[in-house]
């Protein structure tokens, strides 16, 4: 899979401070809130994607799922989508 650069700019952001890395609980608390936003995105748009098959008559099931790990890369990303 590769590197997001949004994602690796906010845990850079997150680990980054200029008086040294955050305190351990802060880092870990924003670590965990980054990550639970991140996986509500995806199953949001995984969703969104197997009904949107499902309306065209396709049978979600039956999506390859390498190519929609590659869709949803490009679509939940900003990078890629500019």
């Amino acid at each position: 899979m590769s590197e997001i650069k949004e994602d690796r700019a906010t845990i850079e952001e997150i680990l980054d401070n200029p008086g040294g890395v955050f305190p351990t609980d802060d880092c870990y608390d924003r670590l965990v809130e980054y990550v639970r936003s991140v996986r509500t995105q995806a199953v949001g748009w995984t969703w969104a994607e197997a009904c949107t098959q499902l309306d065209k008559g396709e049978d979600p099931r039956q999506y390859d799922q390498a190519k929609l790990i590659e869709r949803s890369e490009k679509e939940l990303n900003i990078e890629f989508q500019q």
